[in-house]
């Protein structure tokens, strides 16, 4: 018979020990893993998504790459309906009656993360429409919340909130920062986020907001992190398959490699973190934005039928 001392009993226990947390620690690295491809409904479509938006096409040198959207022309496997020309027609109807002389408010709900929390992009578009269109006649409200991707929107109760006749969605820079290499799992749920709004704000129109140039280092060079072709594309697809407007900041920035740009100007107009903006750039951000719709309500009047 073999008696063993406790010291030995000790160290036999304090193996079986370590080995059973071993294994528990084995079993929940996999099914956290497992979690983070079910998180996008599909890893096998996710994976075929990456093929279409030919991601792993991307030349290695991305300043090859002068206009992002073009990367989505080197295949043909994605159709996208066209966007469409007035999914602002309900307010640009409104606009056109203030303009018109009639007494009433319009008012807009600008939601965001970071990227609106300084107020400055907000109160560029908030001046260009009261100088067109006088101070009393446009109400703007910032919703921006830190390090949202605009997802919590659908967890939302708008019952309180005040009837809309706009409602501005920018988000991107947290969804970049996801880790995803595609973001048809955002675009879905994005969806449901402006038909949860549509149903809160009946009377309201919806504008989709691109996200904003982000650079990343690809060796010793600064240029476009290139998810960020990717993740607008699935904004203007939700945009499109809500009937909601679309404006592109990214194209309306200058495309790719402005960020890195931007960062460099004295004054700068971007952060040395290469993704948010300087006051400078907010602003500019701001008015770009503005005189984007500006132009298509030119566009809106000239086909009116009165």
């Amino acid at each position: 018979m073999i008696i063993l001392n406790n010291d030995e009993v000790t160290a036999k226990q304090l193996r079986a020990n370590f080995f059973t947390v071993f294994i528990i620690l084995c079993f929940a690295t996999i099914i956290f893993r497992a979690s983070d491809f079910l998180i996008s409904e599909d890893f096998f479509a996710q994976e075929q998504l990456i093929n279409e938006y030919i991601i792993s096409d991307i030349p290695e040198n991305p300043e090859e790459l002068t206009d992002g959207p073009e990367i989505f022309e080197y295949t043909q496997k994605i159709e996208t309906p066209p966007t469409p020309t007035h999914g602002l027609s309900r307010f640009f109807d409104k606009l056109y009656q203030v303009e018109r002389g009639f007494d009433i408010v319009l008012r807009i709900a600008y939601h965001g993360d970071s990227m609106i929390e300084d107020n400055h992009t907000v109160n560029a578009v908030r001046r260009n429409f009261e100088r067109r269109f006088g101070q009393d006649f446009i109400v703007i409200d910032n919703y921006a919340v830190r390090g949202s991707s605009g997802l919590s929107l659908l967890k939302q109760d708008f019952a309180d909130a005040p009837d809309y006749d706009l409602i501005i969605l920018q988000y991107g820079a947290n969804v970049l920062s996801s880790g995803r290499s595609t973001y048809k799992w955002y675009g879905d749920r994005m969806i449901k986020v402006i038909e949860h709004l549509r149903r809160s704000f009946s009377q309201a129109d919806i504008l989709v907001v691109s996200s904003a140039d982000k650079a990343a280092k690809y060796g010793n060079e600064i240029a476009t992190d290139t998810l960020v072709y990717s993740l607008i594309r699935s904004q203007e697809d939700y945009a499109n398959a809500t009937n909601s407007g679309f404006i592109n900041i990214f194209d309306l920035m200058g495309g790719a490699g402005t960020m890195a740009d931007w960062v460099r100007r004295t004054p700068p107009l971007g952060a040395r973190d290469f993704i948010h903006l300087s006051p400078a750039g907010s602003r500019k951000i701001g008015n770009a934005l503005y005189e984007q719709l500006e132009n298509e309500y030119e566009d809106y009047k000239a086909n009116r039928s009165d």
